[in-house]
Parts: structure tokens; sequence; C-alpha cells
């Protein structure tokens, strides 16, 4: 894996947790609509809408533990990585690819111009090219390659 692509992976991943932590919030929302019908005894066939809930709300939780430890690993990596780049530089990717934000919430936090940001950006992503793929490799976790190796092969 190249350092682009972990960092990728990385901004990827958060998207997928916020997305299944909103699912999983829904999901919370319509457990206890379902809950205050079953206490007042409405309606036959709600015990199944809830024992179907909470099978998903279940399948949830266990995504949102896998895909945490796999981003909390991607974090490291990329942390790891980006430590000899210059302060600016360092932090603007990890807040974009980490962090999950946007180039005008890091230019306002910065104090900087979103083009400066995206300067930052550019320059960053072209340093984090040059790493070898070995340094990459190095950097994650022997549990992430291959779990996150099921991730490519469709598991």
């Amino acid at each position: 894996m190249t350092a682009m692509e972990l960092l990728a992976r990385c901004r990827r991943r958060g998207e997928t947790l916020e997305k299944i932590r909103a699912q999983a919030g829904e999901l919370d929302d319509m457990l206890t609509s379902v809950s205050r019908g079953l206490g007042l005894g409405v309606q036959s066939g709600q015990e199944d809408q809830y024992a179907i809930c909470m099978a998903r709300k279940d399948e949830l939780e266990r995504k949102i533990s896998r895909e945490g430890r796999l981003k909390a690993a991607e974090d490291v990596a990329v942390i790891m990585l980006s430590e000899r780049l210059p302060e600016k530089e360092r932090k603007t990717l990890r807040l974009y690819y980490c962090r999950g934000r946007d180039v005008p919430d890091i230019a306002q936090e910065l104090h900087y111009s979103e083009s400066t940001i995206y300067k930052a950006l550019a320059s960053g992503r072209e340093k984090m090219r040059r790493v070898p793929k070995s340094r990459v490799t190095g950097s994650l976790n022997n549990w992430y390659i291959v779990e996150a190796g099921q991730d490519e092969d469709g598991a």
C-alpha cells in the first residue's frame, strides 16, 4: 500500500464510520418508539419488529467497533508517516485525512487562508507520494494488514 492509498482509506473510513453511526442513531430512535408501543400493549407483530431492530443494532455496533479499530490504526500510521513533514503540512494532512475536516474548517482552525491550506495539502501529498511502500507497511500493525486485506477480498 502506498502512503496516498493509506490517506485515502483513512478519509473514506472516517466517512463510513459517520454513516454507520448515523444509522445506529436512527435505529435507536426506532427502538425507542417500538419499545414504547410494546409497553402499551399496542399491535401484535411489534415484538418481531423489535427483535429485528435489535439484531440490526448489534450488527451496526460490531461494524462500528471494527471500523473504529481500523481507523485508529490508519490514524496512527498517518501520524507516524507525516511526523517529518513541516508543521503546516503535517497538521493540514492530519486534519483533512484523519479527522475528515474540510478545507474551510481547517483554514479557520489554523488561521490560514483556504488557498494556503490547498497548497499545504498539495505539498504534503507530494511528499507522502515519495514515502516508500515498505515504510507504510512498517507503520501498520500486522493485524491491520490482515483485517484490512479482507476488505479488498470482498469479505
